[in-house]
């Protein structure tokens, strides 16, 4: 195994993935999701692929407005399998906050839930 500072964050995902294919990786029983290493790293993969596809490049910024989600820490590996770099909106942002942080991040992409508490992240 690569020394910290020889690897990367998708990097480590992958040794894992090969070191323990079967053991968990992501679990979230409230919504019965149970991933393993190898189930997980492959669908980061996949979702790597779809960032790609939609023209995201290496550095880019991307960011997420989301709660404690699965899909929070699919993007968040799948980002670092390409080397986009995640930035993460507080959930508690109203539109002028998201501008803002959007504006200063010079994300090109935003993924996001519906919404939190009161706020309706999609009409946001």
């Amino acid at each position: 195994m690569a020394g910290l500072l020889d690897n990367t964050v998708g990097g480590i995902l992958e040794q894992m993935a090969e070191r323990f294919p079967d053991h968990d990786a992501l679990v979230y029983p409230d919504r019965g999701l149970r991933y393993t290493y190898a189930e997980f790293d492959a669908l980061c993969d996949r979702v790597a692929r779809g960032l790609l596809g939609m023209g995201i490049k290496k550095g880019e910024h991307i960011a997420i407005w989301a709660t404690n989600v699965p899909e929070w820490v699919i993007l968040q590996f799948a980002s670092a399998k390409i080397g986009a770099v995640l930035v993460t909106v507080n959930t508690s942002y109203k539109s002028s906050e998201l501008e803002y942080v959007l504006d200063q991040s010079d994300s090109c992409a935003l993924f996001l839930v519906s919404g939190f508490k009161d706020t309706d992240y999609v009409e946001t």
